[in-house]
């Protein structure tokens, strides 16, 4: 392991050299309690039902006075 004496000698530029050397990772498998199951269920269905809350306050602030608004300048 190592750069050889002279292998890189005489020429120009910049060498880095690295030396990599293994190492160990472990991999632990663990099951969620029934708990986190049920607080992220809770938690999908509160986000989706405050997002489909504001959609709803956008539409109605906005779309109804689009809607009034095409209907004044439909000629009849």
């Amino acid at each position: 392991h190592g750069v050889q004496s002279g292998v890189l000698s005489g020429l120009p530029g910049v060498f880095i050299v690295y030396d990599f050397s293994p190492f160990l990772m472990q991999k632990v498998v663990e099951s969620k309690p029934w708990s986190y199951i049920f607080k992220s269920s809770c938690a999908l269905i509160g986000g989706v039902f405050s997002v489909a809350t504001l959609v709803e306050m956008v539409v109605q602030k906005f779309g109804c006075q689009a809607i009034v608004a095409a209907l004044s300048e439909r000629p009849e």
